[in-house]
């Protein structure tokens, strides 16, 4: 989970890790933003998610908040540990954020999964 923004709006995302209360900022020198990041799965489970369930997006983006619920259930199950659990994973994920940049393309993952 993450919200990046220029420098010049740097407030935002500083404001985001103080109302979140977790995660931490980082600088994203590949497209020179500011980022605020979460990566724990108890975090995301346990504040982030129940955030965007009392205060749904209202863009499309909450289809990506209802993809990363699943998600987070899923390994929270343990079923990441799977092949057919990461695969299915894999699946839900390559339809969130289509636009953004990937290190390794969803595609070649799979590809390697099956």
């Amino acid at each position: 989970m993450s919200v990046s923004q220029n420098e010049s709006r740097r407030q935002i995302v500083d404001r985001t890790k103080r109302y979140f209360g977790c995660g931490f900022i980082r600088r994203d020198l590949s497209d020179k933003t500011v980022k605020w990041e979460c990566r724990s799965i108890d975090q995301i489970h346990s504040i982030i998610l129940p955030h965007f369930h009392l205060y749904p997006l209202i863009t499309l983006k909450n289809e990506d908040v209802k993809s990363l619920r699943e998600v987070v259930k899923m390994m929270s199950n343990n079923e990441h540990l799977t092949r057919a659990g990461l695969i299915e994973i894999v699946d839900i994920v390559k339809e969130m954020n289509p636009d953004g940049k990937r290190r390794i393309a969803l595609a070649d993952i799979l590809a390697t999964l099956r």
